[in-house]
């Protein structure tokens, strides 16, 4: 669920921003209808997605702090799925509306960005906007504060259990209370980021739609727009600051991939050494084998000879490399070269 959370907050400005951008450095739009219209519809869209996304983790963590007392329980991989599929459908069903009819996306108040067509006063887009008020805002909020109240008073609950536990119970009461301090800190926090972001967006919305369009300032329309889309950033933030597990992961798989990293230099400085052959042969480096005997096959048994005296190079205090040019020579009878006459190491 994380996963497509983060996915959704980094699919909207690699896909739409820039272009925002650019149009803000100018003052203007400029990516003409089509442009504004799917600027509009990936903004719009990813947006719902992450309401949407917010509200089933909140369902999730409802269920598994309030409703389910078994403390190894798990959601299934099926059931994660279906939220985020159930998720993705609905947020794509509000945001298509428009291109069939109901609705109509456009221009922002300030200029330099595209969304909703909040200053449209036709009856579809009045509709539109009151399905919008309910179903993707006044639902989704409802549903987060009566996720999270309830998880608050869990909290409470659990915390005066802890207190005076029995002596037998005495380590998970400690246990499970850790964990719901952890859940009420992220509770404190997604709702002041949820309202902070998306209220002044739905009230300036409204605001433009049933009252005065042209009364709102520029600086009230723009950043309320600015804070909506702030929430792509800060999302993924408060979730991986707050997830402990996650953090253990990411240590871990970073611990791993530098002892993988250091392993692999350990292997190239250690391994066998690269031994450049003489001009009148080949170009060709041949690695010599550390161990046995030499020989080698090219369609005719050849041996391995030297033809000038060991080059000394440094390669650390204790790995100094010998390097000699070498000549393949055919002789009357294979031969299998020692390799203490052919190179050192």
């Amino acid at each position: 669920m994380i996963i497509a959370l983060s996915s959704i907050d980094l699919s909207g400005p690699i896909l739409g921003y820039p272009l925002a951008i650019y149009s803000s450095f100018t003052h203007r739009w400029q990516f003409e209808t089509s442009g504004c219209v799917y600027y509009a519809f990936i903004v719009f869209f990813c947006g719902l997605s992450s309401i949407g996304l917010l509200v089933s983790l909140s369902v999730f963590r409802y269920i598994k702090v309030c409703l389910v007392t078994s403390p190894g329980f798990k959601f299934s991989t099926g059931q994660v799925f279906f939220a985020i599929g159930f998720t993705f459908l609905y947020s794509i069903l509000w945001s298509a509306l428009p291109l069939v009819g109901f609705g109509k996306y456009g221009p922002e108040l300030h200029g330099t960005s595209c969304s909703v067509d909040w200053l449209s006063r036709s009856n579809h887009m009045v509709s539109y906007t009151i399905c919008l008020a309910i179903f993707t805002f006044g639902l989704p909020v409802a549903l987060i504060f009566y996720c999270y109240i309830n998880i608050v008073l869990t909290t409470m609950k659990t915390r005066r259990n802890a207190d005076n536990p029995l002596p037998t119970l005495a380590d998970s009461h400690l246990t499970k209370k850790k964990k719901i301090e952890i859940y009420f800190q992220v509770v404190v926090l997604m709702c002041t980021g949820f309202l902070i972001a998306w209220t002044p967006y739905a009230v300036v919305s409204f605001w433009a739609v049933f009252g005065d369009a042209l009364s709102i300032p520029y600086i009230v329309s723009a950043l309320p727009a600015l804070l909506a889309k702030a929430s792509h950033a800060y999302n993924p933030i408060i979730y991986c600051a707050m997830n402990r597990k996650f953090q253990r992961m990411l240590f871990e798989n970073w611990n791993a991939r530098r002892a993988s990293r250091q392993q692999t230099f350990a292997n190239q400085t250690q391994g066998p050494r690269i031994v450049p052959l003489c001009a009148e042969t080949s170009t060709v480096m041949h690695a010599i084998s550390q161990q046995g005997e030499t020989s080698a096959w090219d369609g005719e048994l050849r041996t391995l000879r030297p033809v000038s005296s060991p080059i000394r190079l440094p390669g650390g205090p204790n790995n100094a490399i010998e390097l000699q040019q070498y000549a393949w020579e055919k002789p009357v009878q294979p031969k299998m070269i020692p390799r203490s006459a052919t190179v050192s190491l």
